[in-house]
């Protein structure tokens, strides 16, 4: 653990079948804040562990490893599924009495109301699955050419979209929001991502980029947007390593 001072904790929740290392980039983008990367079980370096597939359990172990760490204050920023599991930590740090997040930074999703998009995806037959995984770019290159890495990438995502199907109604946060959206986005537009302003009781913003589903990976200005953002809520804290 690094003891360097730094404005805000970011803690980062990766997409469905995504890992912490897809924000440990951000490390060198988000100057002056600690970036801590949060890795999901049966992720990545946690593969060893079973992939969860119920929401509050989900929220609940994140929320767990994150307590020790919430002497000081902190920010949210939740990628595609990461989006709708920060607004269920904010609501659970809440109904706990532990502290908020000074707000959430939420990209790639649409806001948590009306029908699911989600609903039934987790048990469609294989090809199914992955034709529409495919429509928004959530497999990587050349990974279906690869027998084992298909299996093992299909089962993931599979257990991180149970994950959402079984999201609980969630409440409006009492934090600000500020919402990124790709214009190109099949899943979750600019219009679409709009929708979370009715899941704030503060202040909401919405910043939209060139690209598609996955612009972190394109689009440079996102991580400069997000640490112009960070800057509402400048307050010391201390540089973590990942959860």
């Amino acid at each position: 653990m690094g003891s360097s001072r730094a404005a805000l904790r970011v803690f980062c929740l990766p997409f469905a079948g995504g890992g912490a290392s897809n924000f440990l980039p951000f490390r060198r983008v988000l100057t002056g804040h600690a970036v801590v990367p949060v890795q999901y079980p049966g992720h990545e370096t946690r593969m060893d562990e079973r992939c969860l597939r119920d929401f509050s359990l989900l929220v609940d172990g994140i929320l767990g490893a994150m307590q020790p760490y919430l002497d000081q204050p902190y920010a949210l920023l939740g990628y595609s599924m990461g989006a709708r599991v920060a607004l269920g930590i904010e609501n659970r740090a809440r109904e706990l009495g532990m502290p908020g997040p000074q707000g959430l930074l939420l990209a790639a999703n649409r806001a948590p109301d009306g029908t699911s998009p989600y609903h039934g995806i987790a048990n469609l037959p294989q090809a199914q699955f992955i034709a529409h995984v495919e429509r928004y770019g959530g497999l990587p290159a050349g990974v279906l050419e690869e027998p084992s890495l298909a299996e093992m990438a299909i089962r993931v995502l599979r257990r991180d979209f149970a994950v959402l199907e079984s999201m609980p109604a969630l409440q409006p946060a009492t934090c600000p929001i500020f919402a990124y959206a790709g214009r190109s986005d099949p899943s979750a537009s600019p219009a679409l991502m709009a929708g979370w302003q009715h899941y704030t009781q503060a202040a909401f913003a919405l910043r939209e980029f060139d690209g598609e589903h996955f612009f972190l990976r394109t689009e440079p200005e996102f991580g400069r947007a997000v640490c112009a953002d960070l800057t509402t809520w400048s307050i010391p804290a201390t540089s973590l390593n990942p959860i």
